[in-house]
């Protein structure tokens, strides 16, 4: 996943990096919220330092990814930030968001899907026939194996149950509550009085399990649901009831759809390179 965040060349090639970023960004990351600084373990301070560093010399020596490479994720941010008067120093904040960001979701949403489809035999099968179809091995390499050559966009024209999957493992997994500044006195529904300077937690997993939208079995993992019966098709209507990666609207959260080719690739791979 450096590779995308950085390319072939960059501070995720340096496996202290790595360690410590897994230390102090992915295992611990709510004590490293606590809003008291001497409550944070040492481990946790010192990782988070090293990772900013790194981060810092990067962004300083604008080391975005090789000169032949395509244009990588953290050289088309650095480019945005730029538009939007963000100086190479509030780089590294941005990219740690991006990172806590990716990390957290890709790689929670991957480990629950690898177990659901192994656990499911009739969804692996479907699942493998679907893709199986989409996918063309190129020639062999030097250790004689075939790559695959994937399409994401055929992958999400074509197999709709693995975008399905997606979808529910969203639904079923993606619980992150969204916070709100209340900037002036509101009322909700003529009942709700809530004062300026407020922090509303919306939490999305109560609506991602309601039984008026989703029905009874709501409570039950099932990708189907997000399929028309009569052809098997995604139903987009209930797509759009899904909250995740933020409220729906200009507020989502525009890595949603970085994440789901990372799962759609990984995915893909997974399953038709292993028996």
């Amino acid at each position: 996943m450096g590779a995308v965040f950085w390319g072939k060349r960059g501070p995720f090639e340096d496996a202290a990096f790595r360690d410590q970023l897994r230390c102090g960004f992915h295992s611990d990351l709510e004590a490293l919220r606590n809003p008291i600084p001497f409550l944070i373990p040492s481990r946790l301070r010192s990782a988070r330092n090293l990772d900013r560093q790194r981060l810092d010399n990067a962004a300083r020596e604008e080391t975005y990814g090789a000169e032949d490479e395509k244009p990588t994720l953290f050289m088309r941010l650095a480019t945005l930030y730029e538009v939007h008067g963000v100086s190479p120093r509030g780089y590294t904040d941005c990219h740690i968001v991006a990172i806590v960001g990716l990390l957290s979701n890709v790689i929670n949403i991957m480990a629950w899907a690898m177990s659901h489809i192994l656990a499911d035999e009739e969804l692996m099968k479907s699942l493998r026939t679907q893709l199986g179809a989409v996918a063309v091995e190129e020639a062999l390499t030097k250790n004689s194996e075939v790559n695959l050559r994937l399409d994401l966009d055929k992958i999400r024209d074509s197999c709709p149950l693995l975008l399905a999957t997606w979808y529910e493992l969203l639904r079923t997994y993606g619980d992150s509550p969204v916070a709100r500044y209340v900037h002036q006195d509101s009322a909700f529904d003529a009942r709700y009085q809530v004062k300026k300077g407020s922090i509303i937690m919306t939490p999305l997993h109560l609506h991602n399990f309601d039984e008026g939208i989703w029905g009874p079995e709501a409570e039950a993992f099932d990708p189907s649901r997000f399929l028309f019966k009569h052809n098997g098709r995604m139903d987009p209507a209930l797509v759009k009831h899904l909250e995740v990666f933020g409220l729906p609207g200009m507020h989502q959260c525009p890595g949603r759809y970085l994440a789901m080719n990372l799962f759609l690739e990984s995915v893909t791979k997974a399953l038709l390179s292993f028996e």
